[in-house]
């Protein structure tokens, strides 16, 4: 098992004409689990666009094993932004291209509606 993705960022916000400022920690975890022909990633947290800067780099495993069956367990994903949605239509070309599927289990309502409304749910096989 390796845990991949664990990161923190922090972004000022300006709130109101008094240049007040409040930091948001940002919280995205991707812990992968392969086991022979199908590799497991589970999503913890906020896939946002800052997120996701880093989430693309973290997410080469699942590229690497394209060829496999890969499950993206999102019970715990609490936000998808449209880079976030990019990167899982990458991972979805690239199982394509080698032969592999991508499902996508334990998905929240919030973020199902994402899927919908941009036209990805039927991209993909949820469960």
């Amino acid at each position: 098992m390796s845990s991949l993705g664990e990161f923190f960022i922090s972004l000022p916000l300006k709130l109101n004409n008094r240049n007040k400022v409040n930091i948001i920690y940002i919280y995205m975890e991707l812990i992968i689990k392969n086991s022979g022909e199908k590799v497991v990633a589970t999503l913890n947290g906020r896939l946002d666009t800052a997120a996701s800067v880093k989430f693309a780099t973290d997410m080469q495993p699942l590229l690497d094993a394209a060829d496999k069956h890969i499950v993206l367990d999102c019970e715990k994903l609490e936000f998808i932004s449209s880079s976030g949605l990019r990167l899982f239509l990458t991972l979805r070309k690239a199982t394509i291209a080698k032969g592999g599927d991508v499902t996508i289990l334990n998905v929240t309502p919030d973020v199902k509606q994402v899927f919908t409304i941009t036209g990805f749910f039927s991209l993909f096989i949820f469960e």
